[in-house]
């Protein structure tokens, strides 16, 4: 069996390890598809564009930053895509409030709901994992405390609504979106 594993240090950005062979890339972004790209990778490239950025104005036709619009089927089937700014979707701390205010004002109390799919409206990504640069900026560790007990009541409630859970995954579910996954009833 041949273990692979991935790391980063300040001389080589990124190596992979598979078995006793290690390939050093001169770069995170040397995968240039988002499908390979964690969010550390991505972090780089979207320097530039986070300088600049506008901050988020919620509009019909787009309520949410880092959601689409839910979309309830006639079935009552509601459909929730995550599709945060940046290249790949993560949970940063700003897109876990989000999620928590999308399922207060949108679901818990919707008796038309009768199924939730949790997807992605960004082809070959689901989640990338955790906020790289949201976790780096939490200097005393002890603050994460807290966060996490907030997550796991926001997964709880997702739970107390009740109806199957259900995530569509189709590309790379890593960290917490893996474990959003692993509180949902099927896994497709």
């Amino acid at each position: 069996r041949r273990a692979l594993a991935v790391g980063m240090s300040s001389s080589c950005p990124l190596s992979v390890t598979a078995g006793p062979r290690t390939t050093k890339l001169s770069s995170p972004l040397a995968y240039s598809t988002s499908r390979f790209q964690s969010t550390a990778a991505v972090e780089q490239e979207e320097k530039t564009v986070e300088q600049g950025e506008k901050p988020f104005v919620s509009t019909p036709d787009r309520k949410y930053e880092f959601f689409s619009n839910v979309e309830l089927t006639p079935e009552g089937v509601a459909v929730i895509r995550f599709d945060c700014p940046k290249k790949v979707n993560s949970i940063s701390f700003a897109m876990a409030e989000e999620a928590r205010k999308l399922w207060n004002e949108e679901i818990v109390d919707n008796s038309q709901v009768k199924a939730v799919v949790f997807s992605s409206a960004k082809p070959n990504m689901f989640i990338a994992g955790a906020d790289i640069p949201d976790i780096q900026k939490v200097e005393n560790k002890q603050d994460f405390i807290p966060l996490i007990e907030k997550g796991i009541n926001f997964f709880q409630s997702l739970r107390e609504k009740g109806v199957p859970l259900v995530c569509a995954i189709d590309g790379p579910c890593l960290g917490g979106g893996l474990e959003w996954t692993m509180w949902c009833d099927y896994r497709v």
